[in-house]
Parts: structure tokens; C-alpha cells; sequence
């Protein structure tokens, strides 16, 4: 029913419906730039899903610096399989320039940043845009090392993740169906009156 809900709003806003879920791991006991991170080291697993729709956007041309950024909605945080945020919203941003084989190799040199009431994240990612979609289907993961989480306490953490295509959007019923629908109010309407 979400889907079908925001696939209409979107629809009808000339926009497309993306839905991003993110994974990664936080370290309590880690601060931005220490790596490597032993093993056995404690973590705190974490996952954020959340919607956005934004208009197609169009694809950079080689070597060219791409950014991007849409409001996030219908926002849900797990963190140590508890429930910190549920349909909330948000914001989700990210930039960088390609160094990969072109058109959809990876990108780098800029940086990403989630941001809601109750949990954040900012650092350097490389990501592998959709095309000719830029945010369909997405990759994200960022630099070890170089991602720092906040939920009440800045932690070193490690994200990654992908947007998924966008549903399709729900279409108008073909005219026919409205025809036979006609014909059969009117039948029924007929019946009675002869009755």
C-alpha cells in the first residue's frame, strides 16, 4: 500500500520513487581516521531505509563532477536490532567525480552525508551511479576509515548500500476498461428501470 501510495504522489509530481537502504557497522571505540580496526574489535550493527523522489536527473557526461540530493521520507533506523526512528524524515546528499570506466564506473573525490532526528552520517563514499537514471539502482560504500556515524555519540562507522529502481508508476486503466464499466452501471440501471 506505500508503494502504491507514493508511486501516485510521484507520479503525479513528475517524479520518480526511489527506495535507498543502507547497511553498515558502528565502532564505540574508534574516532574518524583510525584504521585499520582489529579484529574483534566491538561493533554495533545499524540499518537505515527511507524513500525520496526527486525528477530524473540527467546523467553526467564523462569525467564530469556529479552531485545530488533529495529529502528523505518514510525514514526507518535499526541500530542493534532496536527501532530508533520509524517514518521519519530526512535528508540524503552526495558527490564526486568519476574515475572509473565511463559511464558506470566508480566515483570519488567528494563526499556523502545522511542526516535525520535520530541518527547521521557524513564521510567519503565511492559509489557507482544508475544510468541512464543517476540515482536508479546506485551504489554507495564508503572509505574505510573515513566515515563518522552520530546517535547521540560520534562514532567511526562503515556504510554501504543502493537505491533500487523505482516501482512503476501506477497507469491510467485503458479506455475499454472505463467502457465496459460504463456499459455495466448502465445495464444494471436498465434492468431495474424495466423491472
Amino acid at each position: 500500500m506505500r508503494y502504491l501510495l507514493l508511486a501516485l504522489i510521484a507520479s503525479t509530481a513528475q517524479a520518480n520513487l526511489y527506495d535507498f537502504a543502507l547497511q553498515g557497522t558502528y565502532y564505540p571505540d574508534y574516532v574518524l581516521g583510525t584504521f585499520p580496526i582489529e579484529t574483534g574489535s566491538a561493533y554495533v550493527p545499524f540499518t537505515v531505509t527511507f524513500l525520496a523522489n526527486s525528477p530524473v536527473l540527467p546523467f553526467p557526461t564523462s569525467g564530469e563532477y556529479f552531485s545530488a540530493s533529495v529529502n528523505a521520507y518514510d525514514v526507518d533506523v535499526i541500530i542493534g536490532g532496536e527501532i530508533i526512528e520509524q517514518g521519519g524524515t530526512g535528508a540524503f546528499a552526495f558527490n564526486g567525480v568519476q574515475f572509473g570506466p565511463y559511464p558506470n564506473g566508480d566515483w570519488i573525490g567528494g563526499g556523502w552525508s545522511f542526516d535525520t532526528q535520530a541518527f547521521s552520517f557524513g564521510g567519503t563514499e565511492d559509489f557507482a551511479l544508475g544510468n541512464p537514471d543517476p540515482l536508479s539502482g546506485a551504489h554507495y560504500n564508503d572509505e574505510p576509515g573515513e566515515t563518522l556515524c552520530y546517535s547521540g555519540a560520534l562514532y567511526l562507522c562503515d556504510v554501504g548500500g543502493a537505491s533500487v529502481d523505482p516501482p512503476a508508476t501506477v497507469p491510467e486503466p485503458p479506455v475499454w476498461v472505463l467502457s465496459l464499466a460504463g456499459l455495466a452501471a448502465f445495464g444494471r440501471r436498465f434492468r431495474y428501470a424495466s423491472s
